[in-house]
């Protein structure tokens, strides 16, 4: 269940703005991917008890790279953008694989004990920066970013904001004091009972929380497996794919420093 949260929330921090009505579509190429990812990880890996699952460095900087690539479009076509951005996902995934196949068989790995501490601790504070970044893009369905951060403390935000800044320090600190394998399983079911039955008593329905921005989507009503679409490699625009060749650089060599630091 965690997992699955997790990988959710991952997509959800890309498909915001105009990506959001794509989301379900999204999530769904992210789920099946997972799988795969977590079968041959499962199959493959030398430590059978390790799950091999999406990460969120890697997924914050796809989200700031497609929002930047956005944000330098003249015109949009929403359809042909998404369908590019799923086909840039898993790219950047293969691409990942592929190198890191080839620095664990010529044992280059060895190499992270030249990167400064200084190095590794920037790459750490920044990635704690834009997950809570990507986090507050997902509460509002906006890109955020230090330019725009003071539009998160607006009067008909903060409510979206605050419960579940809360919710995450309390998660957060909870984690670190209850040395207990069952309390984030247990928090994450506490949590969705408080809200559904904070709905309950406000008088909500979900059509009202979802204008409220409280739930995801819009969703297009399409089922799972239809949201599975291999015609998005036909509708993609390769050429944008091919220019985002130092975004796909730079998940590459993200991944592979916070896997072999």
């Amino acid at each position: 269940m965690i997992s699955v949260v997790t990988i959710i929330s991952f997509v959800a921090i890309i498909y915001v703005g105009p990506l959001a009505p794509y989301l379900g579509m999204g999530i769904a190429h992210t789920l099946v991917g997972a799988t795969i990812m977590f079968l041959i990880g499962s199959a493959r890996s030398s430590v059978k008890e390790a799950m091999t699952l999406p990460q969120d460095a890697p997924a914050i900087l796809l989200a700031s790279g497609i929002s930047a690539m956005l944000a330098g479009q003249a015109s949009v076509d929403m359809d042909v953008t998404a369908a590019t951005v799923a086909v840039l996902v898993p790219i950047s995934a293969l691409t990942t694989g592929i190198i890191a196949l080839f620095v664990g068989a010529f044992r280059w790995g060895a190499v992270i004990r030249y990167v400064p501490h200084q190095v590794i601790a920037g790459f750490l504070a920044a990635t704690g920066y834009l997950v809570v970044l990507a986090g507050l893009s997902m509460l509002v369905n906006e890109n955020i970013s230090t330019f725009n951060l003071p539009f998160i403390f607006a009067s008909d935000i903060l409510y979206v904001c605050v419960p579940w800044a809360i919710a995450g320090v309390l998660l957060a600190y909870g984690a670190r004091k209850v040395k207990s394998i069952f309390f984030l399983p247990g928090a994450l079911l506490a949590l969705f009972a408080i809200f559904y039955l904070t709905l309950l008593l406000l008088d909500l329905t979900l059509d009202d929380a979802r204008a409220l921005g409280l739930l995801l989507g819009p969703f297009t009503g399409s089922t799972f497996i239809n949201n599975v679409d291999p015609t998005v490699l036909f509708r993609a625009d390769w050429s944008l794919v091919l220019q985002q060749a130092p975004l796909i650089l730079a998940v590459v060599g993200l991944t592979l420093l916070g896997t072999i630091q």
